[in-house]
């Protein structure tokens, strides 16, 4: 389960743009 989730926010944080570290 934990694997899943951890597998699940690091699609997530890949999915998500460079503007999060372009503060």
């Amino acid at each position: 389960m934990i694997a899943a989730i951890a597998w699940n926010l690091f699609t997530w944080w890949k999915g998500i743009p460079s503007s999060s570290s372009h503060t």
